[in-house]
């Protein structure tokens, strides 16, 4: 670390500044990092909007330098080196790093750059200030740190890019909608035909269940050179501010990434739920539409979800904070590049390169209303008809009853009936499109059996006879976009409709 003085150093009679010059010149910083941070604002609603927050971007460059080694504590020893040290008042050189690419920057001026060439000078402080005790140069405890200030961007009001790098995607979901297997139902956006798996989980779906589910997806956007490589950001944290919190069940959140139940931790101060290092894995990469010589990389996070057991508080607030930290690791949002040297000139070795890194905090302000008007919910009704033969007749009726209450319907899908006699069926049918779109998957299961019928004619005669008979059960699973209160008159109708066609049905046996 330390260089040995030249012999003709050696041989001076007065070693003051340039003794202790040579002692530091070949010291090398332990660490440099160098940061830019960025703000956004998100607004999720019926018109998302994104801009840059009220915090202006700021960038640095800190590096940290070790007063240490055996040569240093072994001049420290001495208690004239040490006040010859202390005395000596300028700045040392440790090492230089050169910047490119920084015209977006006003590092030319926050730093200054050298003259000759564009590189920031690394200094190691030697006056007392530095030093609040002496000791410390002797046991190797005391460590420099110096730090450069800059402004991405220069005087711009805001950063000049094409796309804002950190866009959150944030819905509220039924957990039955959910395109998490372990605990959905089925996926409605795949739900073209009822296979015999998907009408199993519709018959042996219990109820509704009351709970929330919030989503929140992080996709990330970076341009860079086509030359340089770009590792994958990591979402660092997310927050959930809950105002419920203090009062909620901890046992009523659930936060789950790709099916794994995950930790997470209760902030008290602020009453928010969050957790942290999140990867993200690359979505696509192409050219940049601009036509010049660069890329662009997206990447996407893992869809998180947090189960919310007492949602009833949130109905009654306007809007939900989500905070979200990304970090683009290696890479610095205002293109400048850079390069670590030692104070002789030479490259540093590969573990003591500078840490290049980009951090964006994006506030994301979900409006309640808007969310819980495009929350997909999925009310369940079972319903069940004795003393009906099980027909495709039925079916038929069913249909019918559908498409007098609007639905567009499929054709009837029939499995194989799990007993002789019986009847397994599904109907599918939409009403509507977009926003205002409904629809009802229903499940119609039929077991026949026979009844015996007994009569008798004065006091001798008695008849006995047998006749078909049986029992209809209708699995009903329905979706809706925003309001859901019309689905659910539907889906009564549908009920009512079906009792009074069946009636003279079962009144003839």
């Amino acid at each position: 670390m330390l260089r040995k003085r030249p012999a003709a150093a050696r041989g001076r009679t007065d070693p003051e500044p340039v003794a202790t010059r040579e002692i530091f010149v070949d010291a090398e910083p332990r660490r440099v990092v160098v940061e830019e941070e960025y703000h956004l604002d998100q607004e999720i609603s019926e018109h998302r909007s994104t801009v840059w927050g009220e915090k202006q971007p700021r960038g640095s460059i800190e590096w940290q330098v070790p007063y240490d080694g055996p040569r240093l504590r072994h001049v420290a020893r001495s208690t004239a080196a040490t006040r010859r040290l202390l005395r000596f008042r300028d700045a040392v050189v440790v090492g230089r790093l050169a910047v490119t690419d920084h015209e977006d920057t006003d590092l030319a001026a926050a730093a200054p750059l050298g003259e000759n060439h564009d590189t920031v000078a690394l200094t190691l402080p030697t006056h007392p200030a530095a030093f609040p005790h002496g000791e410390d140069l002797a046991t190797g405890r005391h460590e420099a740190r110096g730090r450069v200030d800059y402004r991405p961007w220069g005087a711009a009001d805001e950063p000049d890019l094409d796309v804002f790098p950190v866009s959150c995607e944030i819905g509220i979901d039924d957990p039955d909608t959910t395109d998490d297997e372990a605990r959905r139902v089925l996926d409605l956006d795949e739900l073209r035909q009822v296979d015999m798996d998907a009408a199993h989980k519709l018959m042996e779906h219990a109820t509704f269940r009351g709970e929330l589910e919030l989503a929140v997806e992080v996709c990330v956007t970076v341009d860079a050179p086509r030359r340089r490589a770009v590792e994958p950001p990591v979402v660092r944290r997310v927050s959930v501010e809950l105002p419920h919190l203090t009062s909620a069940d901890p046992d009523s959140l659930e936060l789950r990434f790709s099916r794994r139940r995950v930790t997470f931790q209760h902030h008290a101060p602020t009453r928010s739920v969050e957790w942290r290092d999140i990867p993200t894995a690359v979505e696509e990469e192409h050219e940049d539409d601009r036509g010049n010589d660069a890329r662009r990389h997206r990447f996407r996070s893992t869809r998180m979800r947090l189960a919310l057991g007492q949602p009833g508080e949130l109905f009654d607030r306007r809007e939900l904070a989500v905070h979200v930290e990304v970090e683009l690791p290696g890479y610095l949002l205002s293109g400048t590049q850079v390069k670590l040297f030692d104070a002789a000139g030479s490259p540093v070795a590969p573990p003591r390169r500078p840490v290049c890194r980009t951090v964006v905090h994006s506030t994301c302000t979900v409006v309640l209303d808007d969310a819980f008007a495009h929350r997909r919910f999925s009310p369940f009704q079972s319903i069940f008809f004795d003393e009906l033969v099980p027909e495709q007749r039925r079916v038929g009726d069913v249909k019918s009853v559908l498409e007098m209450l609007g639905f567009e319907v499929e054709p009837e899908q029939n499995y194989d009936p799990p007993g002789p006699g019986e009847l397994l069926s599904a109907l599918r049918g939409v009403r509507g499109e977009g926003a205002t779109s409904s629809g009802v998957v229903v499940i119609v299961r039929g077991r026949r059996a026979a009844t015996h019928r007994r009569s008798q004619q004065g006091t001798e005669h008695q008849y006995s006879s047998r006749l078909d008979s049986g029992d209809l059960t209708l699995f009903v699973w329905g979706w809706a976009t925003g309001d859901v209160a019309q689905l659910m008159r539907r889906m009564n109708e549908l009920h009512r409709a079906l009792r009074e066609r069946f009636r003279p049905l079962r009144s003839r046996r």
